[in-house]
């Protein structure tokens, strides 16, 4: 990574693990319903929450960086910008977020989590692509469970439908072409610096928003309401997600993904019941 120091951190340990995966599902989990919430609440357009969500994670990433730089003072290679999985990354985000709150305006938190934890299992299973029967039972049970929700749910429109798959498809994307480059590129410490360059592009993206947007009408305790909701279930697990765990972690995130459900499930009753 064009390091010219060295620094080993101890490794750390298994219940910090445990309470790290744990949080990423509970901050996952119950995202979709406090976006719900809020976007019902306040009758927010998927534009205006977007924005707020990319700016507010550059202001997040940037405080990273500069806290990590203080912290370990090794002068650190800088991330190749020019790479077509770095772009490819921030286009497909700002089609997550986009299509997210745009579903979420017709869709409920749980069918929302239910397709994205099957995004999830996809993954894995196509990681595992060697073993035919996983695959092929992986996409059987995926597929009949959308013809499952599409037929007892009557009040899913075809729009949610669409904008729902379109947030899955996005975020598979994502997950792939992001991975793949921070293995190549080596991100791992350079972890800070990747996760304020990709916010800052995103922020970046959508400030041809603000021609459509009506941020500048909400009132400060909505904005208040956004924007914590940015730090607290966009920023914070995706921090968790790239400085606490490693690749095997990561997989095991995969695995167990189906556990959102539950925590989705919790928090609807909670908020909506």
């Amino acid at each position: 990574a064009g390091a010219e120091k060295v620094l080993v951190s101890p490794a750390h340990s298994r219940i910090k693990h445990f309470f790290a995966i744990s949080l990423i599902f509970a901050l996952w989990g119950l995202d979709p319903v406090f976006a719900w919430k809020l976007i019902h609440m306040h009758s927010i357009a998927p534009l205006d929450l977007t924005i707020v969500r990319f700016l507010s994670l550059t202001g997040l990433s940037a405080f990273f960086l500069i806290w990590t730089a203080i912290r370990l003072p090794l002068r650190q290679a800088r991330l190749p910008l020019k790479s077509i999985s770095f772009w490819t990354s921030a286009i497909a985000l700002l089609t997550v977020a986009i299509a997210t709150y745009t579903a979420l305006q017709e869709t409920s938190a749980t069918h929302y989590t239910l397709l994205m934890t099957a995004a999830g299992v996809t993954l894995t299973s196509i990681v595992h692509w060697r073993n035919w029967k996983t695959l092929a039972s992986t996409w059987l049970l995926l597929i009949a469970g959308m013809l499952l929700l599409m037929a007892n749910s009557p009040a899913w429109s075809v729009r949610g439908i669409v904008t729902t798959l379109l947030a899955v498809g996005a975020f598979t994307l994502f997950s792939v072409v992001s991975e793949r480059y921070k293995r190549l590129e080596h991100v791992d410490i350079r972890a800070a610096q990747y996760f304020f360059s990709l916010s800052a592009v995103c922020a970046i993206g959508v400030l041809p928003f603000f021609l459509w947007s009506e941020v500048g009408q909400y009132s400060q305790s909505t904005l208040a309401q956004m924007i914590l909701f940015s730090v607290v279930f966009t920023g914070l697990p995706y921090y968790i997600y790239y400085y606490v765990l490693s690749h095997r972690e990561i997989d095991v995130v995969m695995r167990f993904s189906f556990v959102l459900i539950f925590v989705t499930l919790a928090g609807q009753q909670l908020v909506s019941g």
